[in-house]
């Protein structure tokens, strides 16, 4: 079914991708730095959903920086252990992350896709954040 885009203050325009069943786009995460945005509503952009999206945006934002570090601790452990001849710096990893994707589910849980500055060979590191904010898994995805 095809669905008009919604214009948002927060989230700017969204437009609905009826493959994957989200409202998608671009949001300006910080200045100059924009995310692709989903968000998964399970039909529509209601109130509740957008409020929960909103708060999560701006969980992320205040905690993106915790959230690479932490994930960077975590890879670079899993890393070394696999491939001690190449050691990698966890707070240097951490500086090469950049948040790239997030997709926002209906009750304010969110994956955080960071590029991982080509010291993995390609592999993006997805960081699941339950919907209290609190990251509950850290990955790498291809």
């Amino acid at each position: 079914m095809l669905r008009a885009p919604i214009r948002d203050d927060t989230f700017g325009v969204m437009r609905w991708d009826e493959k994957v069943d989200w409202w998608f786009g671009p949001v300006e995460f910080t200045p100059g730095h924009h995310v692709a945005l989903a968000i998964t509503p399970g039909g529509s952009l209601t109130g509740p959903v957008l409020r929960r999206a909103r708060i999560t945006l701006e969980r992320v934002r205040a905690h993106e920086a915790e959230f690479r570090r932490s994930a960077a601790l975590r890879i670079a452990d899993a890393f070394n252990a696999t491939v001690p001849e190449r050691p990698l710096n966890a707070m240097d990893f951490a500086e090469r992350l950049r948040l790239e994707e997030m997709t926002v589910y209906d009750d304010g849980s969110a994956d955080l896709l960071f590029d991982e500055g080509g010291a993995l060979a390609g592999h993006a590191v997805v960081v699941a954040l339950d919907r209290r904010g609190v990251p509950c898994e850290v990955e790498l995805a291809v």
